[in-house]
């Protein structure tokens, strides 16, 4: 008794270290076994999974058949709305009839290049525009009836530089069978865009007749088609090379269109493409929102719009306004806020069977008929 009162801080020490090893032996075993518990229930229920997947409990007949009609049901939809596409590519009427697919007839070829021409002309009587340009030996007379024509117009544009007018339209011989796919292309391409800028200006003028004064575009500056085309200028954007856009290669490699869209041979090609007009301001962005849809499936990538104003006019040497006399080239435009607004972006040309006669022959022989299998499974 004498020993444990003399040594009692030591034993109780010592008895205090044993509890509290105790105590810290029990939580280590406790928390080993939480874990291994807890592992072991996730191993045993991938196991009862991994069980029943293999006798075939989770994904029963009934559930498969439901997935097997869903698919098919999504198949069904898809090849309607390529029949569809290839429908509306159908209507579309080429500029030379029985060229198309690949005739061999070269008078087809020379029809095809006057067609052109005059088509592309047509564009100024659909646009109500006129071309303020006047040679340099124009007679007064002739100036004086030029700005008589401007007076009636809805806006200016020109015939050969508005638009696409490709070297071989002024050539004896007749363009190549690619040159007129290609061109056949194009023009359906500015057909749309055209048929969207005189819309705009229709409905927006109401019952009046518009004039460049007041009218919402006012000049249709240029269109231009094909990859190497379609950027802004001034804004560092680089152009891409070809006419189509196309995915570059190699590891890493990223789509170079801005939605992502790159060319599928066979299916469809991504041709870019850029519009640059003078317009009111507070009517560009309704031109841009307008720019969609339509057989070639426009869509707009990015835009790009400055003022226009009687010192920043002397910036652009591209506008037909700066034919009139020093000074009154911003006049011309009327009196509310204009911009020049500068437009790319991309069009979709579907190559289906059925569909456009400007599809390669082997392009189309390698193509599933979508119409007969939507037909096949229409209820």
């Amino acid at each position: 008794m004498e020993f444990v009162k003399r040594h009692g801080f030591l034993l109780g020490l010592a008895a205090a270290v044993v509890v509290i090893g105790l105590v810290v032996g029990i939580f280590v075993q406790v928390s080993y076994r939480s874990d291994t518990g807890r592992l072991m229930r996730q191993l045993q229920a991938t196991l009862r999974s991994a069980t029943a997947l293999r006798d075939g409990k989770i994904y029963s007949d009934t559930v498969v058949g439901q997935l097997i009609d869903r698919v098919k049901l999504l198949e069904s939809r898809q090849q309607t709305v390529l029949a569809m596409i290839a429908a509306r590519g159908r209507s579309r009427e080429p500029l030379v009839k029985d060229l198309f697919p690949q005739s061999p007839d070269l008078d087809r070829r020379h029809a095809f290049k006057a067609m052109y021409s005059a088509r592309v002309k047509a564009f100024m009587v659909q646009l109500n525009a006129v071309n303020p340009t006047s040679p340099a030996d124009a007679t007064e007379e002739e100036v004086k009836a030029k700005a008589k024509e401007a007076a009636k117009a809805t806006m200016f544009a020109h015939p050969d530089y508005s638009f696409i007018r490709p070297d071989w339209v002024d050539k004896l011989e007749a363009p190549s069978f690619e040159e007129c796919r290609i061109a056949q292309e194009d023009y359906w391409l500015m057909q749309d865009i055209v048929g969207i800028v005189a819309k705009l200006n229709a409905d927006i003028a109401g019952q009046r007749h518009p004039t460049i004064r007041d009218a919402a575009v006012k000049e249709l500056v240029e269109v231009r088609i094909g990859a190497q085309d379609a950027v802004l200028k001034d804004t560092g954007m680089r152009a891409s090379g070809g006419r189509y856009l196309t995915g570059k290669t190699g590891p890493g490699a990223r789509p170079e269109s801005v939605t992502g869209r790159l060319s599928d041979p066979g299916f469809y090609q991504v041709l870019p493409w850029r519009l640059v007009v003078v317009a009111r301001g507070n009517v560009a962005g309704e031109l841009v929102r307008r720019l969609r849809d339509t057989e070639s499936f426009l869509s707009v990538e990015t835009w790009h719009m400055v003022p226009i104003t009687p010192t920043s006019i002397a910036t652009h040497p591209d506008l037909l306004a700066k034919t009139a006399k020093e000074g009154q080239a911003r006049a011309i435009y009327g009196d509310e806020s204009v911009v020049r607004l500068e437009i790319v972006g991309e069009s979709l040309i579907f190559q289906l069977k059925g569909g456009r006669v400007t599809t390669p022959p082997a392009v189309v022989a390698s193509q599933p008929d979508y119409e007969a299998l939507a037909e096949a499974k229409a209820p």
